[in-house]
């Protein structure tokens, strides 16, 4: 696997996440819809959540996506600077360890937006 092939691996998750999160901050889906947006049973309960929803992970995921962005940076910058050139297995292992932790971050903000959810909305979608 060439240098070239595995930074374009490791960097087209959080900039595609950024470009995403930009996307859904400046343009949320207006009204509920099954098609696109952050989509949960608890987001589509009211507008309200839903407008929550929409507003709460797009900001978690720009900031998420610049956090994996810097560390992918720092990894891949340690990693393709390195005197000893990696083998490809070395390689390809580090593309999975630095993709996991890339879906591990997709995850957090997953779970933090559900998380905020219960803490301002009841079982119903009204505001506490």
């Amino acid at each position: 696997m060439t240098s070239f092939l595995f930074s374009i691996c490791v960097f087209s998750t959080p900039l595609i996440l950024l470009l995403m999160g930009g996307l859904f901050y400046k343009f949320p889906p207006k009204t509920i819809n099954h098609y696109y947006g952050y989509r949960t049973t608890r987001s589509m309960k009211t507008p309200e959540t839903w407008a929550f929803a929409q507003w709460h992970n797009a900001r978690l995921i720009i900031r998420y996506s610049l956090t994996c962005l810097a560390l992918t940076c720092l990894c891949t910058g340690f990693l393709l600077t390195r005197p000893i050139s990696l083998t490809e297995r070395q390689m390809t292992l580090a593309l999975v360890v630095i993709i996991n932790l890339q879906v591990v971050f997709m995850l957090v903000y997953l779970l933090r937006t559900e998380k905020a959810l219960k803490k301002y909305f009841d079982g119903d979608g009204n505001p506490l």
